[in-house]
């Protein structure tokens, strides 16, 4: 493991927060921690907040992430990013209050995230609406 500045055992990462986003909807803010770790847990809850359960079982952790106090604006900014698209991701971070912009991933690990149990790859596949051309 790197002892760099952003990958090191002794201080905690900061925490990001992947909007999942589906025709201009949001459906869920995966919440990534623990990067220091080198393995990061990831915890998924809806935009008011109540934890979702969408990797496989074994995978899912107890543990509850405290809502961060910019929730309603990190959603209003991904709200607006992803007009237009049919499924887009949108990652933000939160450091002291203040909102970063990371990336907008258009293909989740191309497709093939195994950690999302197959009732949430359905979910979501019903909620993708391809123009028609």
């Amino acid at each position: 493991m790197s002892d760099s500045y952003y990958n090191n055992n002794v201080e905690k990462s900061i925490n990001d927060y992947k909007i999942f986003c589906f025709n201009g909807e949001i459906d869920s803010i995966m919440v990534c921690t623990g990067r220091e770790k080198g393995h990061p847990d990831f915890y998924f809850y809806d935009a008011n907040w109540n934890r979702l359960y969408y990797q496989h079982e074994a995978l899912e952790k107890a543990n509850n992430i405290e809502k961060p106090q910019n929730l309603d604006e990190m959603l209003k900014i991904a709200k607006n990013l992803c007009k237009g698209y049919s499924h887009i991701r949108v990652d933000l971070f939160d450091v002291d209050n203040n909102i970063y912009f990371g990336e907008l991933t258009f293909f989740d690990n191309s497709g093939f995230d195994t950690d999302i149990s197959y009732e949430t790859d359905l979910k979501w596949g019903e909620k993708i609406l391809l123009p028609n051309k």
